[in-house]
């Protein structure tokens, strides 16, 4: 059972930094007024938290980043979530068609 345990706190600790950062911009959220704390927004907030925390540990065991390093990448990314990151990758696409001919 304890091998269990630790198999958990080594393979899932990425999770936390991305609820984190996902409940960071929920909280901005509530603060401008733009929703409620305990709102229906709450359940696709935490499958935003889990696929953005998914995506900063892909990244951060691919450019083999250290554990707190990857952590701040996971909770950046889970802050900004996939709405950010579609319209920063289609405003990058658009610079290279235009550089193209």
């Amino acid at each position: 059972m304890k091998d269990l345990a630790d198999a958990a706190a080594n393979n899932g600790w990425w999770l936390a930094p991305g609820i984190v950062g996902r409940l960071m911009f929920h909280s901005k959220e509530v603060q401008a007024g733009r929703r409620r704390f305990w709102g229906r927004e709450m359940l696709p907030e935490t499958f935003i938290a889990v696929g953005m925390a998914m995506i900063g540990n892909a990244l951060g065991t691919y450019w083999d980043l250290p554990g707190p390093v990857s952590a701040g990448l996971i909770g950046a990314l889970s802050y900004l979530g996939p709405r950010f990151i579609d319209t920063a990758g289609a405003n990058i696409l658009e610079r290279f068609k235009r550089r193209r001919p």
